[in-house]
């Protein structure tokens, strides 16, 4: 199967049928541009001020920064983004009432920045609970 992309004007239901079609879908420009560079804007500081890890399990060359649903307004929009919290929960919904999204932290590393020099950042969750009862 060839992995689909959509377009950001994507629904939910394009999106289930592509990742029921492939497995996996992208989502091109799902986040614009300002969003990103405001969401780098209220992160990196944190980033900065970590310090990398102190043995070879954490990485030496690895920053670990926590608790980005806390410290950004931005990473919390990004958690309930309507698309994707709308996939993950129609996804999920045969197995689950509940989605708990566990990390909101970016891992900067020595790899990462030669691949990504902008900001060195390669992976993204979120800390924090989501519950359908909880949103309005």
């Amino acid at each position: 199967m060839e992995l689909v992309t959509l377009d950001s004007n994507a629904g939910v239901d394009d999106v289930l049928a592509a990742l029921d079609e492939a497995g996996a879908v992208i989502v091109k420009d799902v986040i614009d541009h300002a969003t990103v560079d405001r969401f780098n804007t209220e992160v990196m500081p944190y980033v900065e001020r970590t310090p990398t890890g102190r043995d070879d399990f954490v990485g030496k060359g690895t920053k670990r920064t926590g608790a980005l649903a806390a410290r950004s307004a931005t990473c919390r929009e990004l958690i309930l983004n309507e698309l994707a919290l709308g996939a993950a929960e129609t996804f999920l919904q045969p197995f689950t009432s509940k989605i708990i999204l566990h990390l909101t932290q970016p891992y900067r590393s020595i790899l990462a920045a030669a691949l990504n020099p902008y900001t060195g950042i390669d992976m993204l969750g979120a800390r924090t609970f989501l519950d359908r009862s909880s949103r309005s």
